[in-house]
Order: C-alpha cells, then sequence, then structure tokens
C-alpha cells in the first residue's frame, strides 16, 4: 500500500509466460488494470513493495525465461518505467536506505540487485554458488541488521535441500545453517522477531 492506493502484480490471462499484470484499488469494491503495462515488454511479476516514495516491483522477462528480468518503478502505481536485468529477480526488500531484490538466472546461479537511490539505478551481484543457489525470497530484519534470502541450496535444483543466505548490504552473502530434510524456500516473512520460511520438497511434501 502506498500514493493512497493498493497496488498488485502477478501475471494475465496468457499464464506465467505471458504478459505482466498490475491492479491498483483504493476500496477493494472495484480494482482497475495498470494499462501502463502495455508500454514495457515485462513478463510475470512476482513482487512489489512500497519504499515510503515509490513502487518497486520485479519479475522475469515476457519469454517467460530466468535469463533476463524486470525491474519495475513508480511513484503512484499507475504510471511505471522499467530497468532491464540480466537474470530474473524474484523478490525484493527495503532497509529503508536499501533496495535489494533476489533471483537467478536459467542456472539457478544466484543474484543480488542492489539500489541505493530507491530504485533509479541497480548493481547486480553475483551470489557465489558454494553459498546458495537460485533465490526466491527475501526479507529485512532490522534487529539483526541483515537481508535473510532463502531459496536452493548450492545443489541448484528446485525440491533438493534448501539454502539461505544474509547479508547486511546485498553485496556480501554468507550461508545460515539450515536442517536437514528442508526442501526449496518459496517465502519468508518476518514480524521483526522471528522468521518464518516455507517451501517444498522434490516428494511434493511442504515445509
Amino acid at each position: 500500500y502506498g500514493a493512497g492506493r493498493w497496488v498488485f502484480v502477478g501475471f494475465g490471462a496468457g499464464g506465467w509466460t505471458g504478459e505482466g499484470s498490475i491492479w491498483t484499488t483504493t476500496d477493494f469494491s472495484s480494482f482497475t488494470q495498470c494499462a501502463d503495462r502495455f508500454s514495457h515488454t515485462m513478463g510475470m511479476l512476482s513482487s512489489v513493495i512500497w519504499t515510503g516514495t515509490r513502487f518497486v516491483a520485479v519479475g522475469f522477462d515476457i519469454d517467460g525465461a530466468d535469463q533476463t528480468g524486470k525491474i519495475m518503478t513508480s511513484t503512484d502505481g499507475l504510471t511505471w518505467s522499467a530497468i532491464a536485468t540480466t537474470g530474473a529477480p524474484k523478490d525484493v526488500a527495503w532497509n529503508g536506505s536499501r533496495l535489494v531484490a533476489v533471483g537467478y538466472d536459467t542456472s539457478f546461479v544466484a543474484y543480488a540487485w542492489v539500489s541505493t537511490n530507491g530504485g533509479t539505478t541497480w548493481t547486480r551481484n553475483t551470489i557465489p554458488t558454494t553459498v546458495v543457489g537460485g533465490l526466491l525470497s527475501v526479507e529485512w530484519r532490522a534487529d539483526l541488521g541483515l537481508f535473510v534470502a532463502g531459496g536452493m541450496s548450492t545443489l541448484r535444483a528446485y525440491g533438493t535441500t534448501c539454502g539461505i543466505a544474509t547479508s547486511p548490504d546485498g553485496v556480501t552473502w554468507t550461508a545460515a545453517t539450515v536442517p536437514a530434510g528442508v526442501g526449496t524456500i518459496l517465502d519468508i516473512d518476518t514480524n521483526g522477531s522471528l522468521l518464518v520460511a516455507v517451501g517444498y520438497t522434490s516428494a511434493g511434501v511442504e515445509t
């Protein structure tokens, strides 16, 4: 929520390989699809946040692959600017002064994109494959002073053991110790003092 409206992102009727979609509402009784999306060749958008001055949304490109992606920004949720990326960002977090988006490419090599000017420009950082595989979620833990990201382990495959990494700045990442039997992490959330991660194993078992 920001700029007087709620903003939702995802994909349209064409599915995840089709065109991305942005919807807004001020009252939850009526929703407006953002027409500005047609001026950008964006694929599925997977995450959006409000920094206090702008919305930032991330996702992969229109071809449905993870080799390229988009970072979208908007001050009002209606008119958007797009930045193309190498590798596809899946989630984005904000710590009050720094934006960090995480994702991966078609080889499930993890990347972190960092912006220190509110999303105007971004720097992509490759996370070593000895630390973690492709990342799907990131949260900021203010009490720890760390971004916490989750996804695949160094095996770099969906459904195998999970990978979790932490970073104070989105540039330097450290692998966290995780319990055995935990599959790929799909999402991480925090209430400020506790982190909860959810995912699944290759057998389809939720973790």
